[in-house]
């Protein structure tokens, strides 16, 4: 997956900020039950992945990606995706390009790329350009 620019309406952005300034923060969780109830937690550490820098996770069911944009350590906007739901969007092994809706207002555009390979977990793999 490639974050590659935020699209965030002024009115959501912290004063003198712009939606170039604001810097991805990605949480991988787990759906898991709980005494009958589904939860989701995070099993691994905070990812910071840069603008336009590939990054991949691998596709389990019950996965989420949690996309928050932040302004120096201030939460601005935030999406939360099942994995299975990005890769629907993938066409047969190319690069496909996507925008993810952020609450409260605003999106993402973002580049992804399905790979299966025999043998593997399906992954959503760094891509190259």
């Amino acid at each position: 997956l490639k974050l590659l620019r935020a699209d965030v309406p002024s009115e959501q952005l912290p004063g003198g900020c712009s939606a170039t300034d604001l810097l991805p923060a990605v949480n991988v969780k787990e759906k898991i039950e709980v005494n009958g109830e589904s939860r989701l937690v995070q099993k691994r550490k905070t990812i910071y992945p840069e603008w336009e820098k590939c990054w991949d996770t691998a596709v389990t069911e019950g996965r989420i990606l949690q996309i928050v944009l932040m302004h120096n350590q201030t939460p601005v906007v935030e999406a939360t995706m099942r994995l299975e739901d990005i890769i629907s969007k993938c066409k047969n092994d190319s690069i496909t390009h996507i925008w993810i809706n952020t609450k409260p207002a605003g999106r993402i555009l973002a580049q992804t790329r399905h790979l299966k390979q025999a043998g593997w977990f399906p992954r959503i793999l760094p891509i190259t350009l």
